[in-house]
């Protein structure tokens, strides 16, 4: 999954140094055997986290993740990550697990390993009577994701409930908080996504889908505009997240348009005197999914939002990425396995039609690639097999739509079983993740050809499906 979660993620605050911090909740697991596990509520809290994480969002040293707490660890941690808080802080608390809403005390609880079904009031946490009032004390800015409320049975005969969360279960003048659904519904996980519907949407809301306006922005009302209006058209409006806030934190500012941004920065870039490894290197890096890049590419990627923000120049860009970008864009980092390649051969002779297999090991977004492909030709009533291995000295990628369409350039040398050593030149676009069109002239290196001042040509069309190994 190319995409994973979070919302009112303060991207923007972590670039102008306010100090920001996360507590992470999750339980799937509970001491009571009536009370149902959940499946993905790990998976949720986790990949929330490391959203935060990898979006710089909050320091990874921030992040507090609770796993299966008991009532009295649930109470210690979340009185303890409220009461340090500061002014000019920024909190992110979300919560992955059961919830209850009592009808007749009319309070909500959230369900921690330890809690006993028969004995919910004695045993689950108090939202309204402990966190609501945390909440009322800090002087931070307070974000609130709660996903909760899954299908099933808490107890033997307490069916679920949805929590509810009205203005009186936490103070909406406070915090600003996206809810995974409304009153009287129950808040989906999927078999197919490994993870509650709410929380899946909430990642492709942060990874820039959000930015309703395309403003390169996302405030926190677009935030939940987007995760309400996509879960609840995945439930078939069966669940719809509410989203509550005070209308200072609605208009703010809270993450980028990430794609917006990148794009801006590669236009740029690509257009710059820097060095060519330094455009190869953030060309490699905003082509990939965030989530897996390593240490060298996320400092790449940070600096290129920076430069795309106006707070850096491309001269601090160069002195801040140059010896990251020399390593992102020597290393082998890419390979690919092509499982058919239909071929065209365009020349004097009749039309010739090819079927093949081939096999790419790329570095970077630019520097080399070695490519070996298999192919069975037909031409002139005359059937052939081809082994033909490349060399490409200069191999460049470019994003030109969004992170869906690439331009793909090599120019190399080749070594083909019939004709020998050739000059090959190749024109890709690359659509999708897993289309190729291309077009290539080879030139064949033939001395006896050259010697009569002649150099055949051949410019082959073809088109490949291929997969990332």
């Amino acid at each position: 999954m190319r995409r994973f979660l979070i919302v009112a993620s303060l991207l923007l605050y972590a670039f102008t140094f306010s100090i920001s911090k996360a507590l992470i909740i999750y339980v799937s697991k509970f001491d009571d055997p009536t009370i149902t596990p959940l499946k993905y509520a790990e998976n949720d809290a986790l990949a929330f986290a490391k959203t935060l994480e990898v979006f710089e969002i909050v320091p990874k040293d921030n992040i507090a993740i609770l796993a299966n707490p008991t009532l009295g660890w649930m109470k210690a941690k979340i009185t303890e990550f409220f009461s340090k808080a500061k002014k000019g802080d920024i909190l992110y608390f979300y919560y992955s697990g059961h919830g209850y809403h009592d009808p007749k005390t009319n309070k909500t609880y959230f369900i921690p390993k330890d809690t006993v079904a028969d004995y919910l009031s004695e045993t689950a946490y108090p939202v309204d009577d402990h966190l609501k009032k945390l909440v009322k004390k800090t002087p931070a800015k307070v974000f609130m994701f709660i996903d909760a409320c899954y299908s099933g049975s808490i107890g033997r005969d307490k069916p679920l409930r949805v929590t509810h969360f009205s203005k009186r279960s936490l103070p909406p003048e406070k915090a600003a908080m996206i809810l995974s659904s409304g009153p009287n519904e129950t808040s989906k996980e999927d078999d197919k996504l490994k993870h509650g519907i709410f929380t899946y949407y909430l990642i492709e809301g942060i990874e820039g889908k959000a930015d309703l306006n395309k403003d390169g922005f996302i405030s926190f009302e677009e935030l939940g505009k987007f995760v309400r209006e996509e879960v609840s058209k995945s439930t078939g409006k069966v669940q719809n997240p509410q989203v509550i806030f005070p209308k200072q934190l609605g208009n703010e500012k809270v993450s980028f348009g990430f794609p917006e941004l990148e794009e801006k920065a590669f236009s740029m870039i690509k257009s710059s005197k820097l060095p060519d490894y330094i455009k190869s290197a953030v060309g490699k890096v905003i082509a990939q999914d965030p989530f897996k890049d390593n240490e060298d590419e996320r400092y790449i990627r940070l600096y290129t939002w920076k430069l795309a923000l106006g707070k850096i120049d491309l001269n601090d860009f160069k002195r801040l990425v140059d010896s990251k970008a020399k390593k992102v864009s020597s290393n082998l980092s890419m390979v690919k396995s092509t499982g058919i390649s239909v071929s065209s051969v365009l020349m004097s002779q009749p039309f010739s039609f090819g079927v093949g297999f081939a096999y790419d090991a790329i570095g970077g977004a630019g520097g080399y690639l070695a490519r070996v492909e298999y192919s069975y030709f037909y031409l002139e009533n005359i059937s052939f097999f081809s082994h033909n291995i490349i060399i490409s000295g200069a191999f460049l990628r470019f994003p030109i739509l969004k992170k869906s369409l690439f331009i793909k350039t090599s120019l190399g040398l080749s070594w083909e079983s019939t004709y020998g050593l050739n000059l090959a030149i190749k024109l890709s676009l690359e659509a999708f993740g897993f289309l190729s069109l291309n077009a290539e002239n080879i030139s064949l290196i033939d001395l006896s050809y050259i010697k009569n001042g002649v150099i055949p040509s051949f410019l082959i069309l073809s088109a490949e499906v291929f997969f990332t190994l």
